[in-house]
C-alpha cells in the first residue's frame, strides 16, 4: 500500500508537539521521514501520519530512562558526590559512558557501580577540604587525624580521606585556656629558637642582618649595601647575603645605630 503524504511541516510539528524549526531540523537531518519535492523553486516537505507516530514512539523510548540506567543525581548519590554536575564531570573524566536525553546525562548503572567499587573514597573530603572548612593549619588537621579525634582513611594513593558526615559532626577538641597559653608559648619558643639559629649562621639575610645590627627595618641595610659600606654576596636566587664576620666588624666600628636615621653621619660620607 502506497503511503500518502498529506501533512505539512507545520501540521507535523503540531502533531509531534515541537516547534516548527525543530521539526524542520529533524527532517533536514534525515531523522524524521518525509517526502520532498520541488515546487516553483521551493523545497516542499510533506509527512505521513504513520511515520510521525512511529517517530514519536521511537523518540519517547529513547527519552525513557531504563532500569539499568542512572540520572546524574542518582549517580552522584552512589559515588558519594554532593552535586550532580560534579558527579557528571567526574564520571565523564574517567571515561564512564553516557547518553544524552535533552540536556540531561544518563549513565549505565553497572559502570557507575563499578567505578564506585574501584574508588570507595570518591566524594569523601580531602585534607584540603577540611582545612578550608575549619580554617586551621594542615598540621592541626593531621594531628586530629593521628589522635583519632577526626577519623580518616587512606585511599589507593595513600592520601587521607574523611567521611563527610564525620566532618559535619566534628566540633574540634576542647582546649582550656591553660593549654592554649602553653601551646602559644611553645610556638613562640620555637620561633625564637629558629631566629637565633639564623642569627648564629655564618651568612645572614637582609632582615636578620638588620636585626643583628639593631635596625628596625632591612631598608637601611640595603642602603648601606648599595653604597658599598657593607659588603655582601648574592646567592643562587639573587638574594643578598651578609657574612657574619663583616657584620660584627661593622657593628664594632660604628656601634649601635642612633634613633632617627641610623648612621646618618656614615651615610652622608662624614667620618
Amino acid at each position: 500500500m502506497e503511503k500518502t503524504y498529506s501533512l505539512t511541516l507545520a501540521q507535523a510539528a503540531r502533531r509531534l508537539g515541537v516547534s516548527y524549526p525543530t521539526a524542520r531540523q529533524w527532517a533536514v537531518r534525515g531523522d524524521l521521514p518525509c517526502h520532498v519535492e520541488q515546487h516553483e523553486g521551493f523545497c516542499v516537505r510533506t509527512f505521513n501520519e504513520a511515520d510521525l507516530d512511529a517517530f514519536a514512539a521511537r523518540r519517547a523510548a529513547e527519552r525513557t530512562i531504563g532500569a539499568d540506567e542512572l540520572t546524574a543525581a542518582q549517580a552522584a548519590h552512589i559515588i558519594g558526590q554532593r552535586w550532580p554536575g560534579a558527579a557528571s564531570q567526574q564520571l565523564k573524566t574517567v571515561g564512564v559512558p553516557f547518553r544524552k536525553i535533552g540536556a540531561r546525562l544518563v549513565f549505565p548503572r553497572e559502570a557507575v557501580e563499578a567505578y564506585a567499587a574501584a574508588h570507595p573514597h570518591a566524594g569523601w573530603f580531602s585534607i584540603s577540604d577540611v582545612i578550608r572548612r575549619f580554617r586551621v593549619p594542615r598540621a592541626t588537621v593531621e594531628r586530629w587525624a593521628d589522635e583519632r579525634c577526626l577519623p580518616c582513611e587512606r585511599d589507593h594513593r595513600g592520601r587521607r580521606r574523611f567521611r563527610p558526615e564525620a566532618v559535619a559532626a566534628f566540633r574540634g577538641p576542647a582546649r582550656s585556656s591553660r593549654d592554649h597559653d602553653a601551646a602559644r608559648g611553645e610556638r613562640k619558643a620555637r620561633q625564637e629558637a629558629a631566629r637565633q639559629a639564623r642569627l648564629n649562621a655564618p651568612e645572614l639575610g637582609a632582615s636578620d642582618a638588620a636585626r643583628f645590627l639593631g635596625y628596625a627595618s632591612p631598608i637601611s641595610v640595603w642602603r648601606l649595601a648599595s653604597t658599598g659600606k657593607l659588603p655582601f654576596i648574592l646567592d643562587d636566587r639573587g638574594h643578598r647575603r651578609f657574612a657574619r664576620a663583616a657584620l660584627e666588624q661593622f657593628k664594632e666600628k660604628n656601634g649601635r645605630p642612633r634613633r632617627g636615621r641610623p648612621y646618618a653621619a656614615l651615610d652622608s660620607g662624614e667620618q
